[in-house]
This record gives structure tokens, sequence and C-alpha cells, in this order.
């Protein structure tokens, strides 16, 4: 009897691929290397500096001073409306940051239609398993009907009050916001027919 959850499974990799493309597609970030300052970033307790042990590539990078309570930044990006979105983000964390106690940090999208918040995604920041190295954290959305901008962007929050400077930091580097197609569950469908019928004749 055929295993259908691997045929879905691979089915949604295939799918994954049909949008490889956006890897090559523009980034409509501005200065989203931060090799120009922080113009038209909007910074919370973040600053960039040129720190060529931290910047990802380039000389400067993104001071995100995950010590203090709350850390972000954003950047708004005029968006077409039902189409499909990518954040990449690069970060790296410094040898005490897990030392922070509650430390959270998530990738969000806020649509809107001119100065009207619509909705918003979210997809948390994964913690690498190993410090002082760049780990790539994606949030893949949707932008509502109505939508014509997003601010785009990340926040690092924690309970407790500030801390001591020292190694207890994260760096930001290289983030893009491309637009991308998102498969519908119809190409998805279709594709796991194509697995089921391809593992039959193999049998």
């Amino acid at each position: 009897m055929l295993s259908i959850k691997p045929i879905i499974t691979h089915a949604i990799c295939a799918a994954a691929l049909l949008t490889a493309h956006s890897a090559q597609a523009s980034n409509l970030f501005v200065n989203a290397g931060f090799e120009d300052g922080t113009d038209p970033w909007v910074l919370v307790e973040s600053e960039v500096q040129p720190w060529d042990d931290k910047a990802k590539t380039g000389t400067n990078t993104l001071f995100i001073k995950t010590f203090l309570s709350n850390t972000s930044a954003f950047q708004s990006v005029d968006v077409t409306a039902g189409s499909g979105y990518q954040f990449d983000a690069n970060f790296l964390f410094e040898d005490s940051t897990a030392d922070i106690i509650g430390l959270s940090g998530k990738l969000i999208i806020n649509w809107l239609n001119d100065d009207t918040l619509l909705s918003s995604d979210e997809a948390a920041i994964d913690f690498p398993a190993a410090a002082n190295v760049y780990s790539l954290s994606s949030l893949l959305a949707a932008a509502p009907d109505t939508a014509n901008k997003a601010d785009v962007g990340f926040v690092f929050t924690h309970p407790g009050e500030q801390l001591p400077g020292g190694a207890l930091s994260v760096f930001g580097d290289d983030f893009s916001f491309t637009a991308v197609e998102i498969p519908e569950p119809a190409s998805i469908a279709l594709l796991s027919l194509a697995g089921l019928l391809t593992l039959s004749r193999k049998r």
C-alpha cells in the first residue's frame, strides 16, 4: 500500500521550488545591507556601525541592543494587493545572548492601505544552535486585497530590566523583501497526484 505522507511532502517541496526564482527577484528594501547608514530604516535601540568581524558582507552591520528591553527596525515598502512576498533576515547572536531570560524575536509585516493598518503577519526568529554565526529567518505572506504599503521589520523583546552590555547583542545584515508566487492549494494537489501516479508506475 502506498504511503500518502511522503507524496504530499514531496509535492510541497516541489511547489516550493516553483518559487525559487524569488531569490533572483528584485529586493524591495533600500539600503538592505546598511552600507549607507540608517536611512530609510526606522530604528529603536538599534544602530548601524562599521564592524568588520560582525558584518555578513560589506563593512556595516545593524547593532541590535537586545540587552535593552525592546529593540526593533522597520522599513516602509510599496506592495501590490494580493501578491505574495518573502522577508528574509540574517541574524548573528553573540555568545551570551542566551543568558537574557525571556528574550524573543519575531519578523513582522504590517500591511497597510495608506496609513490604515489592515493586518499583520509574524514569524518567530529562530535562535541558532551556535553563536557568532549568521543564520537566516524568513517570513512568507500574501498582501491583503486592499494593501498598498507594508511596514516590514523585526522586534526583539524580553520582560526583564535593562542589562549590562557585553556579549548580549544580536547583529543583522543583508535583509531582503521580494515578491514571490505562492502556490495555490490546487497546485499542490496536482503535484501530489502526479507523485502518486509516478510511484504507482514504479511498483
